[in-house]
């Protein structure tokens, strides 16, 4: 079997920077042009409407594309620079035309690698991607843990090997039909990564609950991260809670220090880091508008909401990440190491490791940076 490497992040909105493509789409994605954007003619409609007349669109497109490794990421491209809706909801769409892709094109475990998009980016990249990945879902079953850990192991970065174990449980979720015990215990089975990919099937539990990407939700299940997160055990507890409010977003956005401590109000020790950066993870689209809403928290919850912040809509990891990171400095002292450690792990991730420390100016930020480096390689729970 050939092994398989998978790409990007989760989070809807702006990506990373991505590597260059060579070659044209063939045919398929036409240039920007004006100030409509990509798909204009889905701009006339709302709501529903427009993420079907989108989606209708995308998939018509997509599933013609014969080298969707390559024309993926020049997609990626053309819907950033049309922003919008479009930009903001593409990842999720790319979930469904993936999973359409692999059965319309009969895409194996053997096959894979071919297909899967050559890009970091977060957006219509890594749906597309992951939907591939839920399209296969009983054939990772089949090679059982230590298929599926070979699988994520030979991923050509740590972003990709990260985003991998996550799409497993999105996997393992579509394939035990949204039973969450199942899938969470075929996690565990994986060892080491475990907690990334019950990350994975924690978010497809909240779609299901929200309605969106056809997941299925059973009625009599938990229907609150407060109901369901408190019946876990250790760091899966925050895993539980990540991507909650991002798929069932509070009736106010939390846009204020007030708001997120609002809506974890009542919760302690893990419970609260989950709700926290979970709130903090839906506060505001740019990162260092999150991060400015971080730094005036209780100084107990810095930490937990520095977590939320979306790393992943910088223009570059590495030159708007040394911006970010600096601002380190200012925050509380009894936080501010475990701030430096967050973005040194979270930025060297992003970056595939370009990302150096070595650019701040205090002996112990690059300390505690480093040490947040040397971490990549460990479960990151909280991630993009």
């Amino acid at each position: 079997m050939r092994l398989w490497t998978l790409v990007a992040a989760l989070v809807a909105g702006a990506a990373v920077a991505t590597p260059a493509v060579a070659g044209p789409i063939i045919g398929q994605v036409p240039d920007v042009g004006g100030m409509n954007g990509y798909l204009s003619m889905c701009l006339k409609y709302k709501g529903q409407q427009e993420w079907n007349c989108y989606l209708t669109h995308l998939r018509s497109a997509v599933l013609k594309y014969r080298d969707p490794a390559r024309q993926l990421p020049q997609l990626d491209v053309v819907v950033e620079r049309s922003g919008g809706f479009l930009a903001g909801n593409c990842h999720m769409m790319m979930h469904v035309v993936g999973r359409d892709y692999a059965r319309a094109h009969g895409v194996t475990l053997q096959t894979l690698q071919r297909y899967l998009p050559l890009s970091n980016d977060p957006g219509c990249s890594a749906g597309f991607g992951m939907g591939l990945v839920m399209g296969l879902s009983k054939q990772i079953l089949d090679d059982g843990p230590k298929g599926a850990n070979a699988l994520c192991a030979k991923a050509p970065t740590r972003m990709r090997n990260y985003t991998c174990y996550h799409s497993l449980g999105h996997a393992y979720m579509r394939f035990f039909h949204g039973g969450l015990k199942y899938a969470l215990e075929a996690c565990r089975a994986l060892g080491a990564q475990a907690l990334d990919c019950e990350q994975g099937s924690f978010h497809d539990y909240w779609l299901a609950r929200s309605g969106e990407d056809g997941a299925r939700f059973d009625k009599g299940a938990p229907a609150t991260a407060r109901q369901l997160c408190a019946r876990q055990k250790g760091l899966v507890v925050i895993a539980c809670w990540y991507r909650y409010y991002l798929s069932l977003p509070p009736k106010q956005a939390p846009s204020t220090p007030a708001r997120i401590e609002g809506l974890c109000r009542g919760l302690a020790a893990l419970q609260r880091e989950g709700c926290i950066a979970s709130a903090s993870l839906l506060s505001n689209l740019d990162p260092t508008r999150q991060f400015s809403i971080c730094t005036r928290l209780p100084v107990g919850d810095i930490d937990s909401c520095m977590r939320g912040v979306g790393t992943q809509n910088l223009t570059d990891p590495v030159f708007a990440g040394r911006k970010l990171i600096a601002g380190c400095a200012a925050v509380a002292k009894a936080a501010r190491a475990g701030c430096y450690e967050w973005f040194g792990l979270s930025l060297t991730v992003l970056s595939d490791g370009k990302f150096s420390c070595g650019a701040l100016s205090r002996a112990s930020a690059r300390s505690a940076c480093r040490a947040g480096a040397k971490r990549e390689g460990d479960p990151l729970v909280t991630f993009a």
